[in-house]
């Protein structure tokens, strides 16, 4: 009769005989994901057996560590197949499939089928399903969510420690399933890119004849979700018109009484003209769903520079003005 250790086997894999278990994670299907600071982002591990010389995956063991912070544990399966491998169906570690949280990395995620077909036992007592994560029908394996850093910057959610067995070709589940050891395969890693999502200006204004210099800032957030982003310039001129433009670079050149601070290969202008108050404040809402104010440019992850311009009729002066210049990054 072959023993428990040998229908669990936890051993070194033989390369030339084992099939590979290759790993990815992802973000909604992405390797590389852009959150704002502090922002959830969910992932998926994902496996896929290099060949079909097996029946499938019966066990599946990874860590999981995170160099922006201490991580939570994963979720368990609610479906199948993985529910399979998960207490009371299957076996995990005491602390759930989901992984044990040591000094903020996960040990030990994943968990085993009921390969032994024991009834006896509180667990395990599901039955097994063959096929698991063979090619061509790659399968998640584990999934969760982590919280990103507050500092802007780029980190790494990584595998390591991957342990794998897969049901013997040819087996039947009579008297119970054998299976062997499977060679860890490729294992990726998630890019996880923390976005400095606020603005600030830059450049200079110049003095009107009606004040001593436009000025321009915003309320509401850079989240594309948010959608309620507002520009805003005060002490242009009194009840004069106006447009905001941004541009993808920033500049310092002479312009009109004023200077411009945007320019480059992408510059675009928020239509309507604006006519500013008695008191030189003019407002234009940014919404990322109606096109072309703005168009399609805006997207996660991409810096603007805005800036109001102006017309002006200073005695002497060239008939137009500018505010100073507004930089965002924008983030999901």
């Amino acid at each position: 009769m072959r023993s428990l250790s040998f229908l669990f086997a936890i051993a070194l894999c033989a390369p030339a005989l084992a099939s590979d278990l290759n790993l990815s994670i992802t973000s909604g299907a992405a390797t590389s994901v852009m959150v704002g600071p502090g922002g959830s982002v969910s992932y998926d591990v994902t496996g896929e057996l290099s060949d079909a010389i097996n029946e499938g995956l019966a066990l599946f063991l990874c860590d999981l560590s995170f160099d922006g912070g201490p991580l939570t544990q994963a979720s368990a399966p609610g479906a199948d197949p993985m529910a399979r491998f998960a207490s009371p169906l299957g076996l995990n570690n005491p602390a759930g499939y989901g992984g044990t949280v040591v000094g903020g990395d996960l040990i030990q995620v994943g968990g085993a089928q009921n390969t032994i077909l024991s009834t006896f036992a509180p667990q395990p007592t599901g039955m097994v399903v063959t096929s698991v994560a063979q090619p061509g029908a790659a399968q998640v394996l584990v999934s969760g969510l982590l919280t990103a850093p507050m500092t802007p910057g780029t980190y790494t959610l990584s595998l390591s420690n991957v342990v794998a067995n897969v049901i013997k070709q040819g087996e039947t589940g009579s008297p119970f399933w054998a299976v062997e050891p499977a060679c860890a395969g490729s294992a990726g890693s998630l890019e996880i890119i923390v976005l400095d999502c606020g603005t600030f200006t830059f450049c200079v204004g110049a003095p009107n004849s009606d004040t001593g210099g436009a000025s321009i800032s915003n309320t509401g957030s850079t989240s594309i979700a948010a959608n309620d982003l507002v520009l805003r310039v005060d002490d242009a001129k009194h009840s004069g018109f106006g447009l905001f433009f941004y541009g993808s670079t920033q500049l310092m050149a002479p312009f009109g009484d004023g200077f411009r601070c945007v320019g480059g290969a992408q510059t675009f202008r928020l239509y309507p003209p604006l006519q500013a108050n008695p008191s030189g404040t003019a407002t234009r809402a940014i919404n990322y769903n109606a096109p072309p104010n703005p168009s399609a440019e805006i997207t996660v992850g991409s810096s603007w520079n805005f800036q109001y311009w102006y017309r002006d009729i200073p005695a002497g002066g060239a008939g137009f003005n500018t505010s100073n210049g507004l930089s965002a990054t924008f983030c999901p």
